[in-house]
């Protein structure tokens, strides 16, 4: 109020015009908006990033990422029990008025494949013992002085760059 008058928000602002005399600004009701909880998940492989409170009526943003030794195609998120779709791997609450409690669900956790290394005195070999089914293997090759290899996977010869080698996930 503005000396006993009430004053319009307008584009949210509240704009006093043409003062000439001393002028009294009283605020009333203000509220302490409350505080919220947000629950998220705790699962082994799931990192959900965002906020533990948020206040009332603001919004609230979240992203989810999931280690690779899960296969997340069947992922399903929900925001109090309402199922959402991810946006690049985030969702936003748009204003929140309750506690809120993000799950996630359908992930499975994927197959590990053991991969047999080879071993000599002519080159020296670096890699994993295993990989995720569906994950590219990367590994390197090194011959030793004076030596030339020639690499192959599952009896098929492949090309690598500066003795590094990927075997593509689709086998590749």
């Amino acid at each position: 109020k503005v000396n006993g008058e009430t004053v319009t928000l307008t584009g949210g602002r509240y704009t006093i015009e043409a003062l000439n005399t001393d002028t009294v600004v009283t605020v009333e009701n203000v509220v302490e908006r409350e505080i919220f909880t947000v629950t998220k998940p705790e699962l082994e492989g799931v990192t959900v990033t965002g906020g533990d409170n948020v206040r009332d009526g603001k919004p609230y943003t979240f992203s989810i990422t999931v280690s690779e030794i899960y296969d997340a195609s069947n992922m399903e998120v929900k925001v109090n029990d309402e199922r959402v779709d991810l946006s690049n791997g985030s969702y936003t609450i748009p204003s929140v008025s309750a506690d809120v409690t993000i799950t996630v669900s359908g992930l499975t956790q994927k197959a590990i494949c053991t991969v047999e290394k080879p071993t000599g005195k002519k080159f020296a070999f670096t890699g994993d013992d295993f990989v995720y089914k569906g994950s590219d293997y990367n590994f390197t090759v090194t011959p030793r002085m004076g030596y030339v290899a020639t690499v192959s996977v599952n009896g098929e010869v492949i090309t690598g760059t500066n003795n590094q080698y990927t075997v593509k996930a689709d086998g590749e």
